[in-house]
This record gives structure tokens, C-alpha cells and sequence, in this order.
């Protein structure tokens, strides 16, 4: 009776898939990994019954195709993908990823991967993983060049869309869906952010970056690792690195000439100045020594000098600096007999 029964059942579902006379499911091999592609549209109430004709067909009790076993499927050539947007949709339910190999992609062509639970709208980007590489080492979601991946599911149906075609050749390979997903050979933890990019996410550094000339790269808002000098010891000296910095001697007599105590930097490179020393002999008269941004530029420091010999004098001034690839000069206002010795110390940066 049983027998009978199922008979009965599989005979009506026939007559029916027949009234729906979808070409794409007009042959059911049920003895094949039930593996069924869209492209773009779908009918969703035929790939159901699609599944109960094969239930009924593998003897699972009332059609129920939730009690069949899906192993892996057998590989399924991708698609002569040769246009923009082409796009095969693969419907992920009883499987957790794909794995997709490419022997041929088209030159200056881009594929990409979503998945929506619909197989139409509000698709969402996959990760994609390339095959013998660590998990979370770096994150794709699109791919340029011939290879092998392993995509991961999130929603029902997978998207494999040519976001931008080169214009000659197709897209060759071919793709076998998976239970689940294989396990990473390794996890490797890092930030999304690379050093010099502009802030998002929630970076995590790890290590410093070897430091012997200015980074022109950094812009306000940018993340910025730690750095260190060759050796690999860790900056911890203010403003800059030993490779950095600079120092400079100068003497005046009886003179207003600016005279230079450190060149330019180079593009984009000021020079900043930290500390000076000052000492002076006997002077005719008072005067001002002003350390300045390019020879008779502005005076970024002045220092006021009286006829009194000065043993030592010294200013800290922090961090000033001039204007980028312009030297730093040192002069006097007035030119009066007695010298004037000066010594200044700073760094390179931007």
C-alpha cells in the first residue's frame, strides 16, 4: 500500500511540474547532488517541488526533502561569464561553502561575491579566502586573477557577479559546494587598518615600523604604528628618530649677514629647531640674535644680547619650526665689534 501510495504521490507531482514547464528543472537527475543554479530570476515554487519529486523518487517519508543527506556536490562548470553584471545565483541551503576554482579570467575583468536570502535584493559582500591561506589574512571580496577560493555562505543564496568586464574572452572554471567549511590552516589577527591609512575600524598594531628618513605620508586622523631605528629598538626620543635630528655651529662678528647653521631638508621637510646655546664675547653695543626661517627670513627666535660678556646661555624652545625645504640661519640685527657664538639642535619632519 505504501508503495502504491508513493507512486501516486510522485505520479502528481509530475503532472504538476509539468503545468509550471520550467525548462531549467524539465530533467530531474535525483541521483546527482541536488545542485541547482539561477541566473538573475528564479522560481522558487518549482525548485520546491523540484526537491519533493526527488524526495518521493530517494523513498523519504511524506516527500519531506529536510530528511534527505546532502553531501558535497559533484563540481558544476561555472558559466561563459562575458559580459558586465553577468551573474549566476547558486542557492547555499543545505550547504555552508563554496569552492570555486577560475582557470581562465578574462584580462582587466572583476568577479565578485554576495549572498542575499532571497537569490534578488539586498545582496551583502563575502569574504573570500584563497585556497592554503590563513584565515584573516586580509580580507577579499572580489577577485582579478585565475586561482582557487573557498567562500564561505552567510545567506541562502551565493551571487557570482562580473562587476566589470575587460571586453574579450569568457570566464572559465568551475565550482563544488561544500557541507561546511574547511577549518583555516592557521588564524592570523591583525587590524583592518594598514599603517599610513586613514582611520576605521578598530586597528591593532603589532611591532614598530624601521624609521631612518621623515614619513610624508601621514595626514591628520591617520593611524600611525609605533616606529623604531634600525636596530629595532623602540623610539621613545621626542619628535623623531637619531636619523632625524640635527646640530649646527655657527660664530658673528661685527657683522648683520645671516649666516646658516642647518640646509634645507628637502621637499616637504621642515626643519625644526629645539634648543640653542648662545655665548658672546665683550660687545661694542646691544644687540639682537635672531635664529631665522631662510636667510633673512622670519625670526623664529630672537635673543636679546647686552654689551656683557655671556659665558652660556641656554633657550629651550620646544619645537619650532620653519617652512618646508628652507634652511635655518642665525644673524644679528646690529653689527658690532665682539663675537657671538651659536649652537642649535633639532629634527627633520613634515
Amino acid at each position: 500500500m505504501t508503495h502504491l501510495l508513493k507512486r501516486a504521490v510522485l505520479a502528481c507531482a509530475l503532472i504538476v511540474a509539468a503545468a509550471f514547464a520550467v525548462p531549467a528543472f524539465a530533467a530531474v537527475d535525483c541521483t546527482t547532488a541536488m545542485t541547482p543554479t539561477f541566473t538573475n530570476t528564479r522560481d522558487t515554487a518549482q525548485f520546491e517541488l523540484w526537491q519533493k519529486i526527488c524526495a518521493a523518487q530517494t523513498g523519504t517519508a511524506d516527500g519531506d526533502p529536510t530528511q534527505v543527506e546532502f553531501p558535497d556536490s559533484v563540481p558544476v562548470p561555472l558559466p561563459a561569464m562575458a559580459a558586465a553584471n553577468a551573474t549566476l545565483v547558486v542557492d547555499m541551503e543545505h550547504y555552508g561553502a563554496m569552492s570555486l576554482n577560475v582557470s581562465a579570467m578574462p584580462a582587466s575583468s572583476v568577479i565578485s561575491f554576495t549572498d542575499s536570502e532571497d537569490g534578488l535584493t539586498n545582496p551583502v559582500a563575502l569574504a573570500i579566502t584563497p585556497h592554503g591561506s590563513p584565515s584573516g589574512n586580509g580580507t577579499l571580496t572580489q577577485i582579478s586573477t585565475t586561482g582557487a577560493w573557498t567562500i564561505a555562505r552567510r545567506g541562502r543564496f551565493m551571487h557570482i557577479t562580473m562587476t566589470t568586464y575587460g571586453g574579450s574572452g569568457s570566464l572559465t572554471g568551475q565550482y563544488t559546494l561544500l557541507k561546511e567549511a574547511p577549518p583555516p590552516s592557521a588564524i592570523v589577527a591583525h587590524g583592518a587598518v594598514a599603517d599610513s591609512a586613514t582611520m576605521s575600524g578598530y586597528p591593532v598594531p603589532v611591532g614598530c615600523k624601521v624609521m631612518t628618513g621623515a614619513d610624508t605620508t601621514l595626514a591628520n586622523g591617520d593611524v600611525a604604528v609605533a616606529r623604531c631605528g634600525k636596530s629595532g629598538a623602540l623610539i621613545t626620543r621626542p619628535y623623531a628618530p637619531s636619523d632625524l635630528t640635527w646640530s649646527g655651529s655657527v660664530t658673528i662678528t661685527n657683522s648683520t649677514t645671516p649666516v646658516q647653521i642647518k640646509g634645507a631638508a628637502g621637499s616637504g621637510i621642515k626643519n625644526y629647531v629645539e634648543k640653542c646655546q648662545v655665548m658672546t664675547d665683550t660687545l661694542g653695543a646691544a644687540n639682537t640674535l635672531q635664529i631665522q626661517d631662510g636667510s633673512g627670513g622670519t625670526a623664529l627666535y630672537p635673543f636679546r644680547l647686552q654689551t656683557t660678556s655671556v659665558p652660556f646661555l641656554e633657550a629651550d624652545l620646544g619645537s619650532i619650526g620653519g617652512t618646508a625645504n628652507t634652511g635655518i640661519y642665525v644673524a644679528t640685527t646690529g653689527a658690532t665689534t665682539g663675537g657671538v657664538y651659536v649652537n642649535c639642535h633639532g629634527h627633520m619632519a613634515p
